[in-house]
Formats: structure tokens, sequence, C-alpha cells
């Protein structure tokens, strides 16, 4: 005993010392080797335990540089691996051969697989037919048996199967996320880019506009929260993170509890657009935060005024006497009358931006045969968000003639411009389709000529006033609701009643 280890220190006294041997590591090298390939390892790992690690890294990629070809086990090797000759050595040589021949098999059968499928993708979205493997399998000479299990096996019982030994230690080449779609199943880009367009489409553009805002406040409190330093997609995140982003709406931008909503909502809505579903139904905590900002919140707002008939009757005397020039008066008497007896919304005939594509146009407006009344044609609704269409029919009164008015704008309008009938309907002093704060800011200017508080009117109160004109003089409710085109009895809120109407109505209270 004492000679063979005399021995086996003479021989090792006598080899070269080489770099490229792990043994002849230092500790932090082999430290580095493992960091560098992605193998995890604890820092009070001793010098024995990393270079076990760095040798079977090193072994198992041998085995992958060499899967082509079989192992070939010396029959000295036992010797050299301090093995004695024997049966269980020669069993486990047996038991050796046999997995990496079985291993070989496999990968032989994955490289088929694979050719297969990546073939079927160029050509069609089919899926890999089943009985076309077990064909391959069986057209393969010498792949018969290894213990009774085979490709085709497996398949007609797939309740058979190879006791499995311990994973291998995650390396460089393990998958570098699991949440990746396999490749069989990635659509193509195309189909892709079309659902993400159709996701778009599913919302009115200034709609995406408050959506936007909303996700980029909610980054940038992110981003100011450290709670991700950067990133290069949506990051993930939590039923807290979303509670803390309300507090931080309410406490530092005071904000109100409606645009809180409506930015939680656009938080939603792009996070939905990126494949991550938020269940904002199932965060109850979230939803008592926001009961609580409701709550705290001061919400006592102004009601907006209606332009009731008789306003409406004064502001189109001024603007038969001139306010500004002769054809701006002529097209916003036309508009005022269009807007109250449609009950219009003031974004239905305006726009927010001079590129928006979708506004009223001539060709969108057209007259009876007696001109008794015209039909408005409206693309775009919020209660068409299909696009159907909508027509809207103005008749004819002896109050206001808002049937002539339309008649003599739109020919001085033909006369005067030489306009074609996809122009848009109504334009401002530049000659873009009118857009909102234009339409707005001349109904404010004539509201203070006549002395009304002009702050208290928006472009929402023709369309108030309307419909409490129409229960003012007695006009059934269901009839109000389908003039301004209300798919609830939300409407009664656009109804203002005065202090006159409930005097009387507590009167008759008395008569009984």
């Amino acid at each position: 005993m004492a000679d063979r280890r005399s021995a086996r220190a003479r021989s090792s006294a006598g080899a070269p010392y080489d770099l490229n041997r792990p043994e002849n590591w230092t500790v932090e090298k082999l430290r580095e080797e493992l960091r560098k390939n992605n193998v995890s390892f604890r820092q009070s790992d001793k010098k024995s335990v990393l270079l076990k690690k760095v040798k079977d890294l090193t072994s198992s990629r041998s085995r992958v540089d060499h899967e082509e070809r079989p192992v070939q086990l010396a029959s000295g090797s036992s010797n050299r691996n301090g093995f004695q000759d024997g049966g269980d050595h020669r069993q486990l040589m047996q038991t050796i051969s046999t997995l990496t021949e079985t291993v070989s098999k496999l990968q032989d059968e994955l490289r088929i697989v694979s050719s297969k499928v990546h073939s079927d993708q160029a050509t069609s979205s089919d899926a890999v037919d089943t009985g076309w493997l077990i064909a391959q399998e069986q057209q393969r000479p010498g792949d018969d048996h290894h213990d009774g299990f085979t490709l085709q096996s497996a398949l007609r019982n797939p309740s058979q199967s190879v006791e499995d030994g311990p994973l291998p230690t995650s390396g460089p080449t393990s998958r570098p996320c699991t949440e990746a779609m396999p490749s069989i199943f990635e659509p193509h880009r195309d189909l892709k880019n079309h659902a993400e367009h159709l996701i778009d489409a599913s919302i009115e553009s200034s709609t995406a506009a408050t959506y936007r805002a909303g996700l980029d406040c909610f980054l940038r409190f992110i981003l100011m929260s450290r709670m991700c330093s950067a990133f290069d997609k949506l990051p993930v995140i939590n039923e807290d993170i979303l509670v803390y982003f309300v507090s931080h709406c309410q406490l530092m931008l005071k904000l109100r509890y409606e645009t809180i909503k409506t930015y939680l909502a656009g938080v939603r809505f792009f996070y939905l657009k990126d494949g991550q579903c938020l269940m904002f139904k199932d965060f109850e905590r979230l939803h008592c935060v926001l009961r609580g900002v409701k709550k705290q919140q001061c919400n006592l707002r102004s009601k907006r005024l209606p332009i009731t008939f008789s306003i409406l009757s004064q502001m189109c005397d001024c603007l038969n006497k001139g306010i500004f020039s002769p054809m701006l008066d002529l097209m916003f008497d036309c508009i005022c009358k269009m807007a109250f007896f449609g009950f219009l919304r003031c974004g239905e005939f305006t726009t927010n931006f001079h590129k928006q594509k979708d506004f009223l146009t001539i060709q969108d407006v057209t007259f009876s045969e007696d001109e008794s009344f015209y039909i408005l044609r409206l693309n775009s609704s919020k209660t068409d968000p299909f696009r159907h269409g909508i027509d809207i029919k103005i008749f004819e009164n002896s109050y206001l003639n808002p049937v002539k008015t339309m008649k003599r704008y739109l020919d001085r309008r033909l006369n005067l411009c030489h306009t074609q009938d996809h122009a848009a309907l109504f334009i401002d002093d530049k000659g873009y389709p009118m857009s909102r704060q234009f339409f707005l800011f001349h109904v404010k200017q004539i509201l203070c000529r006549l002395g009304f508080d002009e702050t208290r009117y928006s472009g929402h109160s023709f369309r108030i006033g309307a419909a409490t004109s129409a229960a003012a003089v007695g006009i059934q409710d269901h009839l109000i609701q389908s003039l301004g085109r209300w798919n609830s009895d939300c409407y009664t809120r656009y109804i203002r009643i005065n202090q006159n109407t409930i005097k009387s109505a507590q009167t008759k209270m008395c008569s009984l």
C-alpha cells in the first residue's frame, strides 16, 4: 500500500505543471469560469465543489460536441478510473453502453421531427402528423428495441415510460425564457401586426390618446419610484403597484377620481394589448382605495347649463344682426340650430385636430324633394361602435327655420368657395375642418355678448338644452330617449328642472 502511494506521488511529482487543467486553477478562476457559463454556485463553496462543477461542465460540452459519434470505452478505462475488473463493473459498462445508444437514437428521432416541423412551417400551418413519425421510425433499419421501448410503442401506449435520472445543471444551452411561445405556435408577423391594428381600432382615436396619457403617467411613476430601472417592454405589475399609483395620482398629482379611473383603464388596455391580462375585478384592495378617493375628493363639480330654446333664439337673433364675418355668422347660425334639433354631441360635428379624417362633409347632408327636412348622415357616433352610420332627420319649423338656414349656408358655401362634395361641411377661418376649440370659442363669445356666464356652458349644452326643452313641453320620455339616441335611461341626467316647474308640481300635489 505504501509502495503504491509513493509511486502515485512520484508520477504526479514528475508531471509538468499545466495551467489548462482545472486542477491547477485558483478558486477565483474556477468561479469566473462558472459565471461565464451561467452555472450557479455559492460563495462559500470549497475548491473541491467548484472543481467538480467545472469538470461536469467540461464533460457536458464534450458530449454535445461528440453527439454524432457513439461513445467508445476502452478496455483499460476501468483501470484508469480506479475500477477493478469484475461482474459489477462489466454490468455497469453494459448499462452505460445501452443508455448511450438510446440517447443517440432519441437524438436522431428529434432531428427528424425538427426537420419535418420546419418544412411544414414553410409550406402550411398544419400540425405534425403522428403517423409520419411512426412511419419514419418503422423505416429505420436496426432501430428495433431497447428493453422493449421504441418510439412506435410510446405513441401507442403513452403510459409506458422510461425511468428518468437526475436533471443536469442548467447551462448556457438552457432555454432563456420559459414564457416564450414555441416556434411551432409562433404566429406570422403580418397576423400579429393585424391583430394589434384591430385592437387599436376597438377604441376611438380620442380615447386612445387619453389612454396613452394614462400609460405615460403610470410608467413615469414606475421610474420615479425605482420599482424598475429601465425596460423595453411593459413591466410586470401587481395590485400593490396599482394601489400606490392611485395614491400618487390623488396625493401628488391632485387628479380627480374620474381621471384616475380613466388612467387605470388606459393601463389595462395597453397591458391587454401586450398580452398581459389585468383582472381588475379581483383587486378588492384597489377598489377600496378608489372608493376612498371618491369619498375624500370634493366632487362638487358645477353642472353645465343647458342652452334651451329661449337661449337658442337669442343667439340666432344676435347672429342675424352680425357678430363675426357674414359667412361665420351664417355658419354658426346653421350649426346651433342643427346641434339643438338634432340632439348632437359636440364631437359629432367638430374635430379634435386638423389631420383627423373623420369629419362631416357636404355630401353628408341631403334634402328631401319638397325641402321639408334634411338628413344628416353621421358616419361615426358614440352609440354606433361598429360604424354602420346614423341618419338624423331635422324638419323645418316656423320658429327658427333650420332647413332653410342649412340650404342658404350650403348655397353660399358652394358659390363662394367652389368646394366639392367631399369637402368639410364646417370649416374654420383657415379652411380646415372646424375644431372643437374653434367652435367653443365663438359660442362663448356669443353667450358673453348676450350677458350669460359663458364659463357655465360647453359644447354639450346644446344636447342638454334639447332634452330639457323637450321635457318642459311634456314630450314623453321614450321619445326623448329616441331623439337623443340614448341606449339607456341616462338621458334623465340631461334634463334640468327649474324652480318654477318644481313649484308648479308641488302646487298640483295640493289640489287633490
